[in-house]
Order: C-alpha cells, then sequence, then structure tokens
C-alpha cells in the first residue's frame, strides 16, 4: 500500500484480494482501531505482486518487510528469519534446525515458512529418515556407546554398525531430493500407505500419515522467491499483449530475493507498434533505473532488448529450464494477471449492463430484450467425467443463486459425444424451471458450434415452452454469433458491449463447467487401480489417458508405447500392465 509520492507505508499477503481490501475500504472507519483508520486515511494506491503459493506470499512478505520497513509494519519489523534445515558435515551427517545460514561446511536448505516448533520439525523428519540425532562423534571404523533410538528402530544405529554407511548415505541423499522439491516416490507411497489405513478403518494411523505428507509437502515445495541460483542483481521482463492494451513488467531481483516490481502499459490505440513500445519503455526506464548484471527474459524479445540497451547490460540471458526458466515464467504470469486487471478496470468503467443488452437485442435482432440469460457448456477429460454447466444472467449480471451443475447420464461409455450432452443438459435445466415455475429465459447462449446449436433447438422442441426462447451460439475462433444456422454469422465490433456480456457469460459458463470437472476428475484419479502403483503420479496418468483414451486400451498396448508415454520408462510401464490385467 502506497502513501504520498509513491512512499511504501504498508505490506501485506491476501489470499482473496477482494476480501483483504474491503475490510479497509467498505468497513466503516468507527470500526477500525487507531492505526488502521490511519493507515487507510494515507493510502493513496495499492499494488500487488502474485505467488505461485501461499508460502512463497509468507517468505516474500518478510523479505520486502526487512528491506523497506514499511511504518505500519509494526509487528513484523523484528529481524527473525524464517529456518533452513541444516545437514552437518562428516561420515554420518545430523539434521539441525537453524535460523542462520554460517559458513561451517553444512548444506543449507530454505527458508521454509514457520511449520511449527522447531522440536516437532526435526521429529518429522527423523520419522521419514532414521538418520542418527546424537552429538557425539561418529566415526568410520570405532565403535561409539549407543542410545534408545537404535533399539526402537528409529535410528539405523551407524554407532554400532559401520556397513551402515551405503545405506546412511542413501537416506540422506533421499533426504536432500526430498528438501529440493525433486522426490515424489516417498509422497506417493505415503498417499498409498494412507489409503490402505483408510480402507482398514485404522483411521487414527490414517490421520498420522495424512499429517506427514501435510509436512513433507510444506518441505518439498521450493521457495521460489529467495533462490540462491539466481544472479545476485538481475532483471526479469516480461512483454504481455492483449486484445487493448500492451504491458511490459520488470522485476527487481538483490541478492536472489525479488525485491521491486515494474509495470509499463498503453492502449492499442496509441500509434505504438509492440517493438515500439518495448524500445520506448526499455530506454526511458534504464535511463532513470541502475542496469543489472544480467538481464533474463524470452528468447522472442531477447534480440530487440539487446539493440536496445546494448552494453548497458552485461549478459542477456533466456533459459529454457531451471530456476532462471521459472522466474521468467512468473514474471509472464504477473504480466499477465497485471493485464486482466487493467483491461477488467477498463471496461468496468466503461460497461453499462443495460445499454449492453438493448445493442445486443438491436444488433442480433431479438423479439425482446434479453433480461434472463442462460449459457450452457460441455466438459470432459477424454471422454471421462462429462459434466455440464448452467449460468444464469439477470439484467446483465451474474445471478449465481441459479448457477446449475450437471453430471451428464445418458453417456456411459467412456466416449464424449458433446451435442448428445449439450441435448440433456438443456433438457434438465429447461425441464426443471418449467416444473418448479422459475421464470424462463429470454436468451440461451451456447459455448460451442452448429450442432450443439442444434441439440439445443431440439431439446426446446420436445418441450411445452408458454413462448419461444431465443438460441446463440459464440464461435470462439472469431467470436461470430450464430442466431440462425441457416444465415451467416453476425460479427460484432470489438468494443460493442453486447459483446463483452455474451465473451463474460460464455467464459462464465466454461469456468463453472471445468470446476465441477476438475473435482470429478480428482475422484475419478483417486479411485483409480493407478493411484496404488509407486512412482506413478497423476501427471503420467494423465499422459496416459491422453495417448490411450482407455484403461483397457493401456492394458492391450505394446510394453513400449507405455514407456515412452509421459516418461514412463520400461519397469514402470510393465508394473502397470500387471496392475491392470489383474483386475
Amino acid at each position: 500500500m502506497l502513501g504520498a509520492g509513491g512512499i511504501i507505508i504498508y505490506i501485506g499477503k491476501a489470499k482473496n484480494l477482494r476480501n483483504r481490501l474491503s475490510n479497509y475500504f467498505n468497513t466503516h472507519s468507527s470500526k477500525h482501531d487507531i492505526k488502521t483508520a490511519l493507515l487507510v486515511s494515507k493510502i493513496c494506491d495499492v499494488e500487488t505482486i502474485v505467488t505461485t503459493t501461499e508460502h512463497e506470499a509468507l517468505v516474500l512478505e518478510n523479505q520486502l518487510i526487512k528491506h523497506f520497513q514499511p511504518k505500519f509494519n509494526i509487528n513484523l519489523k523484528d529481524d527473525k528469519s524464517y529456518p533452513y534445515i541444516k545437514i552437518t558435515q562428516g561420515p554420518f551427517p545430523r539434521l539441525q534446525i537453524s535460523r542462520n545460514q554460517i559458513k561451517d561446511g553444512s548444506q543449507y536448505f530454505g527458508p521454509y515458512p514457520s511449520i511449527g516448533s522447531s522440536r516437532y520439525l526435526l521429529r518429522m523428519l527423523y520419522d521419514l529418515f532414521p538418520l542418527r540425532d546424537c552429538t557425539q562423534d561418529i566415526t568410520l571404523d570405532e565403535i561409539q556407546p549407543k542410545c534408545l533410538n537404535l533399539d526402537i528402530g528409529r535410528c539405523i544405529g551407524p554407532c554400532i554398525y559401520k556397513s551402515v554407511k551405503p545405506d546412511y548415505d542413501d537416506l540422506v541423499h533421499q533426504l536432500k531430493l526430498v528438501l529440493t522439491g525433486k522426490n515424489h516416490t516417498l509422497t506417493n507411497r505415503l498417499k498409498n500407505e494412507m489409503k490402505t489405513l483408510a480402507q482398514l478403518k485404522q483411521y487414527e494411523k490414517a490421520a498420522r500419515y495424512r499429517d506427514r505428507i501435510k509436512k513433507l509437502e510444506q518441505l518439498s515445495e521450493r521457495q521460489t522467491v529467495d533462490s540462491n541460483s539466481l544472479p545476485k542483481h538481475a532483471h526479469f521482463i516480461a512483454l504481455e499483449e492483449s486484445e487493448y492494451f500492451l504491458y511490459l513488467l520488470i522485476q527487481e531481483f538483490h541478492d536472489g530475493k525479488l525485491l521491486y516490481q515494474h509495470g509499463r502499459f498503453i492502449s492499442k490505440e496509441e500509434p505504438l507498434s509492440k517493438d515500439e513500445f518495448l524500445v520506448q519503455s526499455l530506454a526511458e526506464f534504464y535511463t532513470t533505473n541502475a542496469p543489472p548484471s544480467e538481464l533474463l527474459l524470452p528468447e522472442s524479445i531477447k534480440t530487440l532488448a539487446e539493440s536496445t540497451l546494448g552494453n548497458k547490460i552485461a549478459h542477456y540471458s533466456s533459459p529454457s529450464r531451471g530456476d532462471k526458466d521459472s522466474a521468467i515464467k512468473r514474471c509472464q504470469e504477473n504480466a499477465r494477471m497485471a493485464i486482466i486487471r487493467l483491461e477488467k478496470t477498463h471496461f468496468e468503467s466503461k460497461f453499462n449492463s443495460k445499454k449492453a443488452l438493448q445493442m445486443l437485442e438491436e444488433a442480433l435482432k431479438l423479439p425482446t430484450t434479453p433480461l434472463r440469460i442462460i449459457g450452457f457448456d460441455i466438459s470432459h477429460y477424454y471422454g471421462h467425467g462429462i459434466v455440464a454447466s448452467a449460468v444464469y444472467f439477470k439484467d446483465g449480471k451474474p445471478h449465481k443463486e441459479s448457477y446449475r451443475h450437471f453430471k451428464i447420464k445418458s453417456l456411459t461409455d467412456g466416449k464424449s459425444n458433446d451435442v448428445y450432452a449439450m441435448y440433456e443438459v438443456v433438457l434438465r435445466r429447461i425441464g426443471g424451471a418449467l416444473e418448479s415455475g422459475e421464470p424462463l429465459p429470454d436468451l440461451i447462449l451456447i459455448d460451442g458450434g452448429l450442432t450443439q446449436l442444434g441439440a439445443c433447438n431440439s431439446a426446446l422442441k420436445s418441450l411445452t415452452l408458454p413462448h419461444p426462447i431465443t438460441t446463440i451460439s459464440l464461435a470462439k475462433k472469431l467470436e461470430e454469433v450464430y442466431v440462425n444456422p441457416k444465415l451467416p454469422p453476425i460479427q460484432l465490433g470489438k468494443s460493442h458491449l453486447g459483446r463483452h456480456l455474451l465473451q463474460q457469460i460464455r467464459d462464465e459458463s466454461h469456468r463453472f463447467a471445468l470446476r465441477l470437472q476438475r473435482k470429478t476428475r480428482q475422484k475419478t484419479w483417486l479411485d483409480s487401480p493407478l493411484s496404488k502403483i509407486p512412482g506413478l503420479g497423476q501427471k503420467r496418468v494423465d499422459a496416459l489417458y491422453k495417448k490411450f483414451r482407455s484403461l483397457d486400451k493401456v492394458k492391450e498396448a505394446p510394453l513400449s508405447e507405455i514407456a515412452n508415454t509421459g516418461r514412463i520408462g520400461n519397469t514402470l510401464a510393465k508394473t502397470i500392465q500387471e496392475t491392470l490385467k489383474q483386475l
């Protein structure tokens, strides 16, 4: 939150930005404490940075507060750091929790968000990896006194058994893989064991596994806003465009930490091309700002940036993998989010729902103003989990109380058929409205082609309607509106308010259908026999479904073909086929 002159006066985080800001600006000032009331009175602007996860937001918030010391972040100005996990040196390393990195030859992983007390964290790690936690010096050739942990199976006993050195090293290696987010096998095995315990109704043991998995996933999550692999002083650049705007984002990293974010944009109505906008923006920015040691950006704009800035920048880079590539992608995501907010603000200032409906009535030659509109969409995952949505707009605005989800019942053979699915969902939604006495829509919008529009019309003809309902479809490629399958489509202009309303309804119906489809897909995955195979995660299963469409086809496919799908490999491919053939 910025005060006068763009000075940062408060830094916070929010999972739901709308709700967080409403607590400041939509709440009566008499309900604020003195500090909050004073803060709100001084806020001139709000800027945001999008992070990948809540944990990433926690650490980024901590870093920014420490760097900028905003006036109103009173409770977070102390120098408490997030914890690191430390693996000591020696033939049999130990695990420790450290609040600081020290040059003592140990390996440090993190920092990690606070995930409980240090004792609990260490105990959880030792449960997963039975390494020693004693403080005595353990050598490779001399026997040392043993402790209780060896007797109760919580340590593999390097104090007594020197031959465990290879196993011990392997445990340390696995731990390092987990701490760097590269090992998913352990998590998958724990999930399978948890599911088995739940099926055996051993719920307490299953709950303990659930808690261990949760902690393990928190530890495995890479801290993407604080990376030692990034240059000490680097800038990341992303250039995005939409139908109406060009947007350039520059993110500054200092000592591997994201500290600053700068955005520039122009309307496409301005007499500047995309390349000209990039050149002018970079030239102006680096006239008044110190250039970094390295500029990282997508390959598509690298050459133009180099020709603009020349030897002002020591090194230009467009990596295709690793931390730097991930940071570029996050910069691009922030630019996309910024341009979406920009367009939303732009159109909200111009959008008039009443006028949009009137313009729609006129352009499409509708018999009446479409005050009630239902938008339909079908969603499935390669023929599985076929669902549909019916979103409801009243007076040009979402009426979420009247939204409906449907699981398609007429298709049970695992093959998708959007035409049959559309027929069913229109029949059920409009038929249900007739039975309940709910007002019928003036207009139905189909997210699909002419065949689906025909299916919608067939469903309506089978019902006894008190008055006709106009049906249209919005083709995605050219955003053309089909009112009559026998007539050419109607092309609405880019700035046409009616077009923006139809796009909003179409996008909302797609979003609502996809939400249910993902839930159905997750349940299908959990119930799938493939979920029980160690090392076979959901991404690989997705690749199998994408290529073979059904488990029966996977069962009959050549082993080499399965092995080459989603980097499964021969060993795992053989396990998959053996598992499926036992069903």
